[in-house]
């Protein structure tokens, strides 16, 4: 089973589901599950440790969803202060 078999068969295992009407949701969708799946290959040769598809899948959505305070206000003062000297600048 060569390289690309092996990703279809993982992406295939826990394919993400979203229901659009737009062309480029599917797209965009499998562009996330081969980017996990890759993740998680590396992942496995890198630590060495077993550590199932589902479980990582799962581990990298808590950590995109989680945000702490500190970063989101550091995030939206930087942000807003490049957005007042653009403004300014004009």
């Amino acid at each position: 089973m060569g390289g690309v078999d092996m990703l279809d068969n993982f992406v295939a295992k826990y394919r993400i589901t979203v229901k659009g009407k737009k062309w480029c949701w599917p797209l965009f969708v499998n562009f996330i599950d081969v980017a996990i799946c890759n993740a998680w290959n590396l992942h496995r040769l890198l630590h060495g440790k077993e550590l199932d598809l589902l479980k990582f899948h799962r581990g990298a959505a808590i950590s995109l969803l989680k945000t702490t305070s500190d970063e989101e206000s550091a995030a939206l003062s930087c942000h807003n202060s490049v957005r007042y000297k653009v403004m300014v600048s004009f």
